[in-house]
């Protein structure tokens, strides 16, 4: 035996004794990965305990007009699709409905004059 009660190193040259301490590396090394995770993801601290919560990516904000909501690629789910054509059709009829309420708005303040500028007309 070593000094201080080593193990000599005839004894840690036996392969269950290198599998041991590798072992024991590899389980260092989780737990090292383990915080940096940890670290990296964002924590709550409430009253019931600690949650983890999902990161969210947001890439800027959606064009004008673009319809927000559930969505469904390639018509894998036709309710969806169902739901998000009824969803089009009532935008698309309250942006007709304005744009009549605009047109009707110009047309009438460019067939009306008003009695004071009829007067400096004549």
């Amino acid at each position: 035996m070593s000094k201080k009660g080593g193990f000599s190193s005839n004894l840690l040259g036996l392969k269950f004794m290198q599998r041991a301490v590798e072992k024991d590396r590899v389980k260092e090394l989780e737990v090292e990965k383990e915080q940096k995770n940890d670290e990296s993801q964002w924590v709550l601290d409430t009253k019931i305990g600690k949650q983890k919560l999902c990161k969210v990516i947001v890439e800027g904000l959606p064009p004008p007009g673009a319809v927000l909501g559930r969505m469904s690629f390639k018509k894998c789910n036709l309710e969806i699709e169902a739901l998000r054509t009824e969803k089009e059709v009532e935008q698309a009829k309250v942006i007709f409905a304005a744009q009549q309420k605009l047109q009707a708005a110009k047309s009438s303040k460019e067939t009306t004059v008003s009695e004071s500028e009829m007067a400096t007309r004549m």
